[in-house]
């Protein structure tokens, strides 16, 4: 099975996942492929700039996987320009594909649909998901409960889903799983690929950025929770990214 994932971080914002002690999430994907599927070949391509893509043959390739991003797909700015002409590719030739947050915003727009600031942001934790489509929960989300939190942080959601996917998942916020007819595309608004402590060291490090979100106690109150939840949870949060994996392996 051959993998590519598509790093939605520019330069800087993977500087700032060093600097916050935790990996790239690219690297995080590639070590969840590798740990369910060892065989596995996998390729991880930057859209820094021109360079990494021109010589991409898509279709040698069985899935792609679109991480998340630090952006808003709506800007117009060269970054994102980049990105959604990877899209375009990508969705032409790869077989199968898995967006999550961002990479879901980037999936969205090239497919005609439409990304906006959220009416909520999610930041930690999207609690309350469920599972409305009985035959997904018993194929991508297998294991999982029906109703279940999982990590996230977004300030942008999708505010209209093209016309060629069905919602998998949603909670009280916004959609949280969709997948195309047919079955080709996967994307999740949450981050089940990230654990919960993950996502508290990314908000420590950039902890000026909620200051008018979150009073001081309620955030340091967040973090902690987040180290926990992932205590409690790491065994299942990852469920449908390792089921999505082993239907590319037999579709491959």
């Amino acid at each position: 099975m051959r993998l590519l994932i598509i790093d939605g971080w520019t330069r800087e914002g993977n500087r700032s996942h060093a600097h916050a002690g935790v990996e790239e999430q690219a690297r995080v994907f590639e070590a969840l492929v590798r740990e369910s599927q060892p065989e596995a070949e996998v390729r991880i391509v930057h859209t820094y700039g021109d360079a990494g893509t021109s010589d991409l043959d898509f279709s040698r390739y069985d899935g792609a996987v679109w991480t998340g991003g630090g952006g808003n797909i709506y800007e117009d700015n060269p970054f994102n320009k980049r990105q959604l002409a990877l899209g375009e590719r990508v969705l032409a030739d790869v077989p199968h594909v898995w967006g999550s947050c961002w990479g879901f915003q980037v999936i969205t727009t090239v497919c005609g649909g439409e990304v906006a600031p959220a009416r909520r942001p999610e930041i930690g934790i999207a609690r309350d998901i469920t599972v409305r489509s009985v035959d997904f929960s018993r194929t991508l989300f297998r294991g999982k409960p029906y109703t279940f939190d999982a990590p996230a942080h977004h300030f942008d959601e999708t505010a209209r889903l093209p016309g060629e996917f069905e919602i998998v998942a949603e909670n009280a916020t916004t959609l949280q799983a969709v997948v195309s007819k047919d079955r080709r595309i996967t994307c999740t608004q949450y981050h089940p690929e990230l654990p919960y402590d993950y996502i508290a060291k990314l908000m420590l490090h950039w902890a000026s950025n909620y200051t008018s979100m979150f009073a001081e106690d309620d955030f340091r109150s967040l973090l902690a929770g987040l180290n926990k939840k992932e205590k409690e949870e790491k065994s299942f949060r990852k469920i449908e990214f390792r089921n999505w994996l082993e239907f590319v392996r037999r579709g491959a």
